[in-house]
């Protein structure tokens, strides 16, 4: 089962293609996403890729259960403490990150304890920013999840999100995922 209220911050391919997926699974959840590109963010909800669209992370959050980070690592980082605060206890933050130890890491450091932090990173990819999204991105794929201390219930509903949109999940620690 699909969490009933996400956030996405970052639409761009993966963001984009992460709120298409969940929308063609289940048009019931709804969907807020943060994008910093003011044409992207109207293309968005004109489209019924999200429900609502927002320059930043804020106080939208409050009644989020799963934050997706799909930004570039560096962004991903200097998001993980901010955004993680803004969420209610109990939420689940992650991400689609290519490189896994130092966002852990930085989420230890920097997340607020009430939120676990789950590391994940979709091995597929692409090129083609918003334009380039499709539903279907995570069809057939494989998706690494880090646990790495992260609660067992945490990981799961991270590891579900991805079954649900048909990928594979690859279960590991951030070392391994980089070391691989």
């Amino acid at each position: 089962r699909l969490p009933r209220r996400v956030g996405i911050v970052g639409l761009g391919l993966m963001g984009a293609s992460l709120a298409r997926g969940i929308r063609a699974v289940d048009a019931s959840v709804h969907l807020a996403a943060a994008e910093t590109a003011a044409e992207v963010r109207a293309r968005a909800v004109a489209d019924g890729v999200v429900d609502e669209a927002h320059e930043r992370p804020g106080p939208w959050l409050a009644d989020r259960e799963l934050v997706v980070l799909c930004t570039p690592v560096a962004a991903i980082e200097a998001l993980v403490g901010p955004v993680s605060a803004l969420l209610p206890a109990g939420a689940v933050l992650t991400d689609v990150g290519g490189a896994k130890e130092q966002v852990v890491a930085v989420a230890r450091r920097d997340g607020d304890p009430r939120v676990p932090f789950v590391g994940a990173h979709p091995m597929f990819g692409g090129r083609g920013g918003y334009d380039g999204a499709r539903a279907d991105r995570w069809k057939g794929g494989t998706v690494a999840v880090c646990a790495d201390g992260a609660p067992a219930g945490a990981v799961a509903r991270v590891s579900a999100l991805h079954e649900a949109l048909g990928a594979r999940v690859a279960p590991c620690t951030a070392a391994e995922h980089d070391a691989a």
